[in-house]
């Protein structure tokens, strides 16, 4: 897979509605800010922050981001688990994920607490654990 922001296409990053991701690399990889793709508009990841914080809610219409820099939660080693209308998230592996100079990155989340996730949101992170 071509990570090389100046050379990768979104279609060789292979991101598809449902995904959590981190945005970019400037942003902490934590449970907090974990984000769902929503959607794909003109090739870019249409994404919305899963977490209902009112600190978020400036964001809550969306963002528009760039493939090359987003980086799948997987990648950190990381999974988040959907409890009623909260969600956590724990690493279950090594991370793979790294910053576009190579150096590793890693998760870093210290919160243990679940977190109260956006209903709409969590139907499209989470399907197989929604209601109707």
């Amino acid at each position: 897979m071509n990570r090389n922001p100046e050379t990768a296409r979104p279609a060789d990053l292979k991101f598809k509605v449902g995904d959590l991701i981190n945005l970019n690399e400037f942003e902490q990889p934590c449970a907090r800010l974990v984000a769902v793709v929503c959607g794909i508009e003109d090739e870019y990841p249409f994404c919305k922050y899963l977490h209902a914080a009112k600190d978020l809610k400036p964001f809550k219409k969306g963002l528009r981001v760039r493939a090359s820099d987003a980086t799948k939660i997987e990648d950190f080693g990381v999974i988040c688990v959907r409890t009623a209308k909260y969600y956590s998230c724990e690493e279950t592996t090594d991370s793979i994920a790294t910053y576009p100079g190579g150096e590793s990155r890693y998760w870093q989340d210290a919160s243990e607490e679940p977190l109260k996730g956006r209903r709409s949101l969590m139907a499209i992170a989470f399907p197989e654990t929604s209601t109707k």
